[in-house]
């Protein structure tokens, strides 16, 4: 938005002719185009959540058993 448009138009000119575009500027036969890719994929939040959650609820059923155990062992 703004700027000179002939500016703009001289400078995607020259892009242009030094062989970048939508290739990102890396010319086709680059051979870092000739490599594996290796995708990497996280977990999203909402799982992360669910996650914690039911560790929260893991930890204090098993508190809650020991609880109830430790009592029938010890009557006050």
């Amino acid at each position: 938005m703004g700027g000179d448009p002939q500016v703009f138009t001289a400078g995607l000119r020259r892009l242009r002719e030094s062989g970048g575009g939508a290739a990102g500027f890396v010319a086709d036969d680059d051979p870092r185009l000739n490599v594996p890719v290796t995708i990497v994929t996280t977990r999203s939040r909402a799982l992360t959540w669910l996650i914690r959650l039911g560790r929260r609820i893991r930890l204090r059923l098993t508190h809650a058993a020991k609880r109830r155990t430790d009592k029938r062992s010890n009557p006050r």
